[in-house]
């Protein structure tokens, strides 16, 4: 019978850096989404954000194709309808009204269905304009380019996953790892992109030597640039990144998920089932809850 205090150790198969950046942010929330499978409740931010990335890196294999993107890229139709995919799917999955969905922005003018959809496009056309300015191409790993391709790795805490947004080629020759976001926060450092530099390295590629957060949310401000100005990642190499998701891995493995309660519950997609944010399924999920054992054996656990 599973209680608050003899949880079965865990074993991760793999680890990725937003499995790092989902524990360190709260642990219990971690354990309530991927371990207890509490309904997680839609979140604009998501589905936005994947939208951008999808219609951004089609545009770059378009590109690599030979296609006439001036021509045959509307960037609003084409945006508009990975949104409204991405919608639909995610109404099959969780069966959640819209209404009920997380979004950000202050009420009433919350970033909902329709500023994503007034927005999106923007972005996108943000993100098209940066690239062709700039000039910088596509690395390549054996015939494969850098986009959203897979890199996995072994360390000695085990295997950790990830995929680049993007690996560019400067006009120099170097190459930076680039990480295109749709909100408005920047990472505070350059682990995630240092990670991933140090992957292309374990794996026997050339290491990017730099790495750089692309923002296209808003127009940048006078002076800036929509990237961020590049990152040195020689410091992320495998010492120091066993230290840090090794850590991550061994919590995780040992079942430490203590709840981290503050601000940031309001927009937790699994609020409902924490008890230390009082939500009224925790009963059901979560074992610090005391009633969780009742509802679990009359549920038919054993």
């Amino acid at each position: 019978m599973p209680t608050a205090t003899n949880l079965k150790p865990l074993e991760l198969h793999h680890l990725s850096h937003s499995q790092h950046t989902s524990y360190l942010r709260c642990p219990h929330a971690y354990f309530l989404e991927r371990v207890a499978h509490v309904p997680a409740l839609p979140a604009w931010w998501f589905i936005g954000g994947s939208c951008v990335h999808n219609v951004t890196e089609t545009w770059e294999r378009l590109v690599l194709d030979g296609a006439n993107v001036n021509i045959e890229f509307n960037v609003e139709e084409i945006t508009w309808t990975v949104l409204d995919e991405l919608v639909d799917e995610e109404m099959r999955k969780k069966g959640v009204p819209q209404d009920q969905w997380f979004a950000a922005g202050r009420w009433p003018a919350k970033n909902g269905y329709d500023w994503w959809k007034a927005n999106a496009p923007g972005m996108v056309q943000r993100y098209i304009d940066w690239r062709t300015a700039t000039k910088w191409e596509i690395a390549y790993f054996n015939g494969i380019p850098g986009i959203e391709c897979e890199l996995n790795v072994n360390f000695e805490f085990g295997q950790f996953t990830g995929a680049p947004d993007r690996v560019f080629r400067l006009p120099s020759g170097q190459l930076v790892v680039g990480d295109v976001k749709s909100g408005s926060t920047l990472p505070k450092d350059g682990l995630q992109l240092g990670t991933y530099s140090n992957a292309l390295e374990m794996l026997g590629f050339e290491r990017p030597a730099y790495g750089t957060y692309i923002m296209v949310k808003a127009d940048p401000k006078p002076g800036e640039d929509v990237h961020t100005p590049l990152i040195p990642l020689d410091k992320y190499r495998t010492p120091y990144l066993e230290q840090v998701y090794g850590a991550t891995k061994s919590c995780i493995e040992l079942g430490a998920f203590a709840p981290n309660p503050g601000d940031a519950c309001r927009t937790c997609v699994v609020q409902k089932g924490c008890y230390a944010a009082g939500g009224e399924r925790s009963a059901e999920f979560d074992p610090l809850n005391p009633r969780y054992v009742e509802e679990y054996l009359s549920a038919g656990g054993n």
